[in-house]
């Protein structure tokens, strides 16, 4: 994100684009850009890696499978903030491009940099001693233990199966519910 930062004011600076107060809430939200594109790369990463041997193969994996998910993500995501361009006040439309090019930015970024790191952080553990690369992974696979037995993961996965099990069950019932929802909306509207 720090990187993106600097990348997106830097080259709005030298595209003559002012800071400006409007500015400032760019950086939470591309905070939150970042997380939506790194949290899965990472979560996939180690799924892959966990089922084949070699950082290079895992990394190539995960970055088409997760890169073809995020990608219209981004994209929409860079399109619509491009919309304040049409704004007649000169600070959204500073805004609307300060943020786009920094979503653009962060993809771009996750894509390249972030693969990047973790490849030269797991080929040094392909390439260590026995003595050290058996350090290396069980304080890996200690963090996965941690992961997969951990109180929020097992009351996630509860959730998850009972969200399953009632939504199979009483498929009916749900969509009924979902659609007098709708109808409440519209006809709550004042």
């Amino acid at each position: 994100m720090i990187v993106s930062l600097i990348w997106t004011f830097g080259l709005l600076g030298y595209a003559g684009i002012p800071y400006s107060i409007a500015a400032v809430a760019i950086m939470p939200m591309l905070l939150g850009h970042a997380l939506t594109f790194v949290v899965p790369f990472i979560a996939r990463y180690y799924e892959e890696e966990e089922q084949v041997h070699g950082t290079a193969v895992a990394t190539d994996r995960t970055l088409l499978s997760v890169g073809r998910a995020l990608f219209p993500a981004a994209a929409t995501s860079t399109v619509g903030f491009l919309v304040f361009l049409f704004s007649v006040l000169p600070p959204l439309k500073n805004f609307g491009i300060t943020a786009a090019v920094g979503t653009a930015a962060l993809f771009i970024l996750s894509l390249t940099l972030l693969p990047a790191v973790i490849m030269l952080r797991d080929r040094r553990i392909e390439t260590a001693s026995k003595e050290e690369r058996e350090r290396y992974q069980t304080h890996f696979d200690g963090f996965r233990r941690r992961q997969k037995k951990g109180l929020y993961a097992r009351g996630t996965d509860r959730f998850l199966h009972w969200s399953f099990e009632f939504s199979t069950t009483h498929s009916v019932l749900i969509i009924a519910g979902a659609t007098l929802l709708i109808f409440l909306g519209f006809a709550g509207r004042a």
